[in-house]
């Protein structure tokens, strides 16, 4: 798959619908307008007790189930400082960081990032539920944006809104700016700028709103409604290999190139996260507290309403 397709809703209903691949990987944030083509098809790959709630909900569009979900991922903090990752509220986290010494730190809000970003604290704040109301329609709540707004402007000369060339996630690692905010992946870069030197490195999930019961995105295997038969048998067995502990616990510790640290993607599975590899891991132990509690990012109509919605949010947080 061409890279520049993974976010783009027409090329994924092509890739299925002219038979281009028998099974696709995508991110639940365009699940359901892709499931809506009518050019996927459904799983016969029973929903499993080993899932956790968050996914369950995903991979449900039209009381039908469409994916298997693969990979989770949410935003965290990440901090030599433990007052930030202590914070329970993005007030909290606001005068944390704000009590940092310069240089303190920066967080990415491009385009997809911006729209997520305030779904997350809108869940946090009012919701699951709430956050889908707002996001069909494109409502701009003076309340979350208000505190956005105050946690943005911690940030010095590492710009909130816009990239920067500079590795950030390097520059934390390294000691040169004081804490930072990711996906937990963002681990495995800052782990190897640190000369081995990380065992005051704190994470907890990012608050963005008025708790830490944030949103989780979801990675999904999608079939092709021309995958039938042995396609889809063979479909079966390969999300089942995807999904075994051993193959999870291979990728994520590394174990195809020694001497690196953890990948510290996040598995979409219970039975994963009780492999010892991760449960006697500090940062994945500390993040597996709130897997219970977190809620589904809407797999529907964020490419909808995502250009006009960033438009509005850019806007009122400038």
């Amino acid at each position: 798959m061409d890279e520049t397709d993974a976010y783009n809703v027409t090329a994924l209903q092509e890739y299925l619908k002219d038979d281009v691949y028998d099974l696709i990987e995508i991110d639940a944030v365009l699940y359901g307008d892709v499931i809506s083509s009518g050019f996927a098809s459904e799983w016969t790959y029973t929903p499993s007790d080993d899932w956790w709630p968050t996914t369950l909900t995903t991979v449900q569009f039209n009381n039908q189930t469409w994916g298997v979900p693969h990979w989770l991922c949410s935003y965290f903090a990440f901090s030599r400082t433990p007052t930030v990752t202590q914070a329970s509220s993005i007030d909290q986290l606001t005068q944390a960081v704000n009590s940092l010494p310069q240089p303190k730190m920066r967080v990415s809000l491009e385009s997809w990032d911006l729209i997520a970003t305030y779904l997350v604290a809108v869940a946090e704040t009012y919701g699951a539920e709430q956050a889908k109301i707002f996001l069909e329609n494109e409502v701009v709540d003076e309340y979350i944006i208000a505190g956005l707004k105050r946690f943005l402007h911690t940030c010095n000369e590492y710009a909130c809104l816009r990239d920067v060339e500079e590795d950030y996630l390097a520059l934390f690692g390294m000691g040169k700016i004081s804490s930072a905010f990711g996906f937990l992946e963002s681990l495995n870069t800052i782990l190897q700028n640190t000369n081995n030197n990380n065992n005051d490195i704190t994470v907890s999930w990012a608050p963005y709103g008025t708790s830490k019961k944030s949103l989780i995105f979801t990675d999904v295997f999608v079939k092709s409604i021309h995958c039938i038969g042995p396609c889809a048998t063979a479909a079966d067995a390969f999300a089942a290999f995807m999904l075994q502990p051993s193959t999870y616990e291979y990728i994520l510790t590394s174990q195809d190139i020694p001497n690196k640290p953890y990948r510290y993607i996040m598995p979409a599975t219970k039975s994963a996260w009780d492999l010892p590899s991760l449960k006697n891991d500090y940062f994945y132990s500390t993040v597996r507290a709130n897997l219970d509690v977190a809620m589904p990012l809407p797999n529907y109509g964020i490419p909808q309403h995502r250009i006009a919605l960033k438009e509005a949010l850019t806007n009122a947080l400038l």
